[in-house]
This record gives structure tokens, sequence and C-alpha cells, in this order.
């Protein structure tokens, strides 16, 4: 479902038996911040006494610790008090 909504695409690796790696798209890749999001969320809001899951710097290996922001000034939403508003639905 992935590849057909163009998230992924298939790369084979094998031929006999015929198997293949999934690599994101550009599609798949715009995904990232929410995947991350839902993931701190659930980090947060676990029981368990660690993440499963750290985000590491490639070559690096340094941890991560995203957080989201307001592109024009840098400020993390944490410190805005923001809304929602519905945009009109046009002419």
């Amino acid at each position: 479902m992935l590849v057909a909504e163009g998230v992924a695409h298939k790369v084979a690796y094998q031929t006999h038996p015929e198997r293949f790696d999934y690599h994101l798209t550009t599609k798949g890749r715009d995904l990232s911040p929410v995947i991350i999001t839902i993931m701190q969320w659930g980090d947060r809001w676990s029981r368990l006494p660690e993440p499963p899951v750290r985000l590491l710097e490639h070559p690096t290996g340094r941890q991560l610790d995203p957080h989201l922001v307001d592109r024009r000034t840098g400020t993390p939403l944490d410190d805005i008090d923001y809304r929602p508003v519905r945009q009109s639905a046009g002419p």
C-alpha cells in the first residue's frame, strides 16, 4: 500500500529468491516530522523506563533531540500560544 501511494519504492537486492528493500520517496521522507512527533509523544507517555528507539545522526552517532519550531522565528512551538484556524473554502 505504501508503494501504491508513492510513500516508498521497492529496490531488489536479491534475485533467487526475489527479495526487496523498501526506500522512502520524497513523499515518504516528508512524513518524517509526523512520525518523529508521534514517536516523541509515545516516549513521553509510555510506561517503559527508556524509549525503545533513539534518533542518531549518521555517521557521527550523536543522539538527536528534535523539536518543532516556527520556521519564521525559530521559536519552539511549546513556547507559543497558538491555535488552529479553519481556512475559508474560497469562491
